[in-house]
């Protein structure tokens, strides 16, 4: 069985660190800055730890900082990395993380949806988590 994580993302935020220059992303990870504007996590759930995902990010940065352009934002920028790059900067923008098994969330989100999932793969389409995200909202 696959394990599925669902992240809930602060839009708003993860949009202004995909719209940051590198070189700032950078100086604020290393001096802490970015770790006291990280969204609130929801208490009853759990998300990554500021320190893994900033290891990470810098990691990433220390490693293939010859890739990217660091006076620009990584949206604008096109490298084999920005993924990489997206999930790390969605994971940190996220107040909480739920995972369950695959067969279960047709469980828990089938309920409250319009269509009908037939199978794993349809959760792969956002019309899904759009009524998914209407619906519990």
């Amino acid at each position: 069985m696959v394990e599925v994580i669902l992240y809930i993302v602060d839009r708003h935020y993860l949009s202004s660190l995909l719209n940051t220059p590198i070189s700032q992303l950078i100086v604020t990870l290393n001096n802490g800055e970015l770790r006291k504007n990280r969204p609130s996590a929801l208490s009853d759930f759990h998300r990554d730890f500021d320190v893994d995902l900033e290891g990470e990010l810098l990691e990433l940065f220390d490693r293939n900082l010859e890739l990217f352009d660091a006076d620009k934002n990584i949206l604008i920028q096109h490298s084999e990395l920005n993924n990489d790059i997206y999930l790390i900067l969605a994971k940190w923008s996220s107040t909480a993380q739920w995972s369950c098994w695959d067969a279960r969330l047709f469980l828990y989100v089938e309920p409250y949806i319009d269509s009908s999932i037939t199978g794993v793969s349809d959760f792969l389409r956002p019309s899904i988590w759009d009524q998914f995200q209407d619906s519990v909202s």
